[in-house]
C-alpha cells in the first residue's frame, strides 16, 4: 500500500538546483513524519516506498527559501512533481552584474547625466563602484520600468522620461523626470487596457516636496510604483520607483511559513519575481554560498 514521488527541485532559469536538500513528509491525517534526507537535487529525485495518503511536504534547500507544498501519494504510483526555489538572499555572495559598457543606452545616458551622483565622465566608475544591493536594485527598476509600456506604447524608462538620478538605494530610485512621463501614468489609467491604478501615497515622501500622485501596475505579482513629487523650490516633478514584493512572494514560490513577513524589499527576490515569474532578465546573476544542508549544518 505505498507509492512513489519524483521531485524536481529547479531555481528561476528552470535549472536543476546542485544541492543536497532535505525532504519532510507529514501526513495530514495521521500527523506522521517521514524524511529522506540529503537527496541530490541535480538530478530528480524519486522517494519509494511512500505509504498512501496525503502529504505536507517541507523541502528544506541549503541556499534557497524553504518550500513547502502539499502531494498525494496513491498506491503503486508514482507522483512527478516539479517546485521553483527563490533564492535566499543572505546566502547570496557576490552579485555578477554586467559593465557599464554593457548596460541600456538609455541606463548609460541617465546616469552619465546625473551630477548628484557623479560627475558625466565618471558615470562608469560610479557604477562599477555600487554595492551589489543598490546594483542589483537599479537593474531591476530599470529593467521593469523599460519592459512596462504605458497606454500610448512608451516605455517608463527612457530619456524622453528620465533626466538625472538623485539617489539610488536597494530598493527604490528617486530621479528627476518630465512632466510627460506624470501625464503619461495617468493617461494609463484608464481606458480597457490601463496599466496603472491609483494607490494611496502616504507610505512616500521626499523631503522639499509636495505628493501628486502614487500609480501601480496591475501586475498580479512585482508591481511597478511611480509615486510623483512636485519639488517646491524649482516646480520640477520627481519620482520615487520601486517593485513590490509583498504581494505573493511567498505563495508563487511556495515558501514555507511567514519566511519574508517584516522583511525590507529586498532586491534579491525581486530579482526572483522578474526572472522566474515575469520572464525578465535584469542582466545579473546571484552567486550563492554552498553550505550543508540546513538540517544538517
Amino acid at each position: 500500500m505505498s507509492g512513489s514521488l519524483l521531485l524536481e527541485v529547479l531555481d528561476v532559469y528552470g535549472n536543476r538546483i546542485n544541492e543536497t536538500v532535505d525532504l519532510f513528509f507529514h501526513n495530514t491525517t495521521t500527523g506522521s513524519p517521514l524524511a529522506a534526507r540529503d537527496q541530490n537535487a541535480a538530478k530528480k529525485i524519486k522517494v519509494s516506498d511512500l505509504p498512501a495518503g496525503s502529504y505536507k511536504l517541507e523541502i528544506d534547500i541549503p541556499c534557497y527559501r524553504d518550500i513547502g507544498i502539499f502531494v498525494s501519494i496513491t498506491n503503486d504510483d508514482t507522483l512527478n512533481e516539479s517546485v521553483t526555489a527563490a533564492v535566499d538572499p543572505q546566502r547570496v555572495l557576490a552579485v555578477i552584474a554586467p559593465q557599464f559598457a554593457s548596460l541600456s543606452a538609455a541606463l548609460q545616458s541617465v546616469l552619465s547625466s546625473s551630477p548628484t551622483l557623479c560627475p558625466p565622465a565618471a558615470a562608469a566608475n560610479y557604477y562599477e563602484g555600487l554595492d551589489p544591493i543598490r546594483k542589483a536594485g537599479l537593474l531591476n527598476l530599470s529593467t521593469k520600468a523599460s519592459a512596462t509600456r504605458q497606454v500610448d506604447g512608451s516605455a517608463v524608462f527612457s530619456t524622453d522620461y528620465f533626466q538625472q538620478f538623485i539617489e539610488l538605494r536597494g530598493d527604490r530610485l528617486f530621479a528627476v523626470v518630465t512632466e510627460s512621463l506624470l501625464q503619461a501614468t495617468q493617461n494609463s489609467c484608464t481606458g480597457n487596457k490601463f496599466v496603472f491604478h491609483k494607490v494611496d501615497e502616504s507610505l512616500h515622501s521626499i523631503p522639499g516636496c509636495v505628493p501628486i500622485g502614487s500609480y501601480k501596475t496591475t501586475d498580479h505579482f512585482g508591481n511597478l510604483q511611480l509615486s510623483f513629487f512636485r519639488r517646491t523650490e524649482d516646480n520640477a516633478v520627481l519620482v520615487d520607483m520601486d517593485i513590490d514584493d509583498a504581494q505573493g512572494f511567498e505563495h508563487i514560490f511556495q515558501v514555507l511559513g511567514n519566511a519574508i513577513t517584516g522583511e525590507p524589499t529586498n532586491p534579491y527576490n525581486i530579482h526572483e519575481i522578474l526572472v522566474g515569474i515575469q520572464h525578465l532578465d535584469p542582466g545579473y546573476t546571484l552567486q550563492v554560498r554552498p553550505i550543508a544542508s540546513k538540517a544538517t549544518a
